[in-house]
């Protein structure tokens, strides 16, 4: 599975941290996991066709994890008036409730809609890969989203130190987990570096990816704040990085 980290920050970031976004590829399939603002823009910095795209993993409705999600739509549809007919976009409860609100003044160009999927806990597949989605507690709605095949690995989304999820993530090898602030600011919503190290050891990884980093927690010891409390390898994500999943560091 190869990533690009397309936004590893927050809407409180420097331009350099976009809000959130991932690019996943495997094989001929490609989908872009949550799409803050500020997404459609780095995708065509990576080079990416929107029109290759053929599936979206909302984590959440916050706006800086689905706001470019109607501009990518219609950057697609100028492109090709039929492929967003052949996209799929799944995401917590709600998808098709959030969506129809969302659109229901966009007009006839999008008429031809995107597959709306709900895959709860009982998963789907995609790319060899079997996706399963756990809620976090961030909000009412929220998930995390597993990802099992060759290799496991998770995209926590925004999520607090949720011990069911915690237990549910065991058995991956890989995550992208937010670590949104310092020791010294902890909240009941986030996570900080102390508890994406905790949370990290709890599910036993091999290696953890940090992203949606507040500007306070934005510091050249990040990695070793969180290492304290893992011992495995801890990579500080930035945009436009590039992640082959099972290569060594």
């Amino acid at each position: 599975m190869d990533i690009i980290i397309l936004g590893s920050g927050t809407l409180s970031s420097l331009p350099w941290r976009n809000p959130s976004g991932y690019f996943l590829q495997n094989g001929n399939r490609r989908a872009i996991m949550d799409m803050g603002p500020g997404i459609l823009r780095r995708i065509s910095q990576a080079g990416i066709n929107v029109t290759d795209i053929d599936t979206v993993f909302l984590s959440h409705f916050h706006p800086d994890h689905c706001a470019d999600l109607i501009p990518f739509l219609l950057s697609r549809f100028l492109a090709d008036p039929d492929c967003n007919s052949r996209l799929q976009v799944v995401g917590p409860a709600g998808l098709s409730d959030w969506f129809e609100y969302t659109v229901r003044d966009q007009g006839r160009w999008l008429e031809r809609r995107p597959l709306l999927l709900e895959p709860g806990e009982s998963g789907l597949d995609w790319a060899e890969y079997r996706i399963r989605a756990f809620p976090t507690g961030h909000t009412s709605a929220a998930v995390a989203f597993r990802f099992d095949g060759e290799i496991s690995f998770f995209y926590s989304g925004d999520t607090p130190f949720s011990e069911p999820l915690m237990d549910w993530l065991k058995g991956c090898r890989y995550g992208i987990l937010e670590c949104s602030f310092p020791e010294t600011r902890e909240q009941a919503a986030h996570l900080s570096a102390r508890q994406a190290g905790l949370f990290a050891a709890r599910v036993g990884l091999e290696r953890v990816y940090l992203t949606h980093i507040y500007p306070e927690n934005d510091t050249i010891d990040l990695a070793l704040r969180v290492a304290r409390y893992f011992g495995g390898q801890v990579v500080v994500t930035e945009d436009h990085l590039f992640i082959r999943l099972g290569r060594e560091l």
